[in-house]
């Protein structure tokens, strides 16, 4: 975890300064990666997609979707859903990229079904991220992100690193 704060800081510093104005721009990505989760749950394939608002120069309010196809055992199969909402707040920009750090809330289910059973856990989540969007085009683009979550469970709270790739489309850059 360290190392990772490190290379925050690293990138922060050599970044160069120039402001991109966020206000007024709608983004719309497709995210694709993996998650890591504790407590023996291992390692699975993220999808997901995201929609984003400019609400000031620097901070974009999104809601995002994503799923995880889980594992199977004895004919039941597991699924990840989680439903959150956050702030993207950019730290540096240049015209190439975007160095920022994410934070925000939602819901984490877990639903299991297969052989005639079907049940779901719906836990109360919490994040903090960092990514880099990395301009390809004008408008578009290739972010990489890492976030650390944690969910509170009623059996007990798992806690997850999600390391993504989104494929974005900004509106209103120029």
């Amino acid at each position: 975890m360290k190392s990772a704060m490190y290379a925050v800081v690293f990138l922060c510093g050599t970044l160069p300064l120039c402001a991109d104005d966020l206000t007024g721009k709608v983004e719309a990505a497709g995210i694709v990666g993996g998650t890591y989760v504790s407590q023996g749950f291992g390692s699975h394939v993220i999808l997901g997609g995201s929609a984003g608002y400019g609400l000031t120069s620097k901070a974009q309010v999104f809601g995002e979707f994503t799923f995880s196809p889980g594992s199977s055992f004895f004919g039941v199969r597991e699924t990840f859903l989680d439903y959150l909402g956050g702030v993207k707040w950019n730290l540096k920009s240049s015209n190439k990229g975007d160095l920022y750090l994410s934070g925000g809330l939602g819901a984490g289910t877990d639903r299991f079904s297969g052989g005639g059973f079907s049940n779901s856990l719906s836990n109360f989540a919490i994040y903090a991220g960092v990514g880099y969007r990395i301009y390809v085009r004008k408008n578009w683009g290739i972010a990489p992100e890492l976030r650390l979550m944690h969910y509170f469970g009623g059996d007990g709270d798992l806690n997850a690193a999600h390391y993504t790739a989104s494929v974005f489309y900004e509106w209103g850059r120029k």
